[in-house]
């Protein structure tokens, strides 16, 4: 058989818990009064509790906001670099298990996930056993996905698909 690679998001009806610090709630309006009328976007430092294997028991805090670009009013992008792996070795991030996310301001929009936040969430879900990308605004409105990658074989006629993912932990 051969592997099938094609991306295509699926939303599954299970919410995941999500706490937001005061430290973090902080970081997050401060970005969205000093840069109100343009895009902003950094690496998101998040840890989890619980496993995504049992959703409703999972949940994740938002730890830090690492910003890393300030874009135009419909765009902003960066690279990891390593001013990332500088934050990650100062702050203990990986003794701590720290996951690498990613959020960005939609300024004076709604937040939603549009056609190019899709795309970043399919394109770096493939980098990261779990992957949380956010989208916040000026007016304090959130939102976020957590994008897990699966991989499948192409059945033999009249066989079920089979779905392979794996955990936070890399596990299948």
């Amino acid at each position: 058989m051969f592997p099938y690679n094609k991306k295509k998001s699926q939303k599954l009806s299970e919410k995941i818990k999500v706490n937001i610090p005061l430290h973090v709630d902080k970081q997050i309006k401060h970005l969205c009064k000093t840069i109100n009328t343009i895009e902003w976007s950094g690496v998101l430092f998040y840890s989890m509790t619980g496993s995504i294997k049992d959703p409703e028991n999972c949940g994740i805090t938002l730890e830090y906001i690492l910003p890393m670009d300030v874009g135009t009013s419909g765009y902003t992008e960066y690279q990891i670099t390593g001013k990332v792996t500088k934050f990650m070795r100062e702050n203990d991030a990986l003794e701590k298990e720290w996951k690498m996310g990613h959020i960005h301001s939609h300024h004076s929009m709604s937040v939603f996930f549009s056609g190019t936040d899709t795309s970043e969430l399919e394109d770096n879900s493939e980098n990261h056993n779990f992957y949380l990308p956010v989208i916040v605004n000026n007016a304090g409105n959130i939102t976020g996905k957590v994008g897990i990658t699966a991989t499948s074989n192409v059945p033999d006629e009249g066989q079920d698909i089979a779905y392979i993912a794996v955990d936070e932990e890399g596990e299948d």
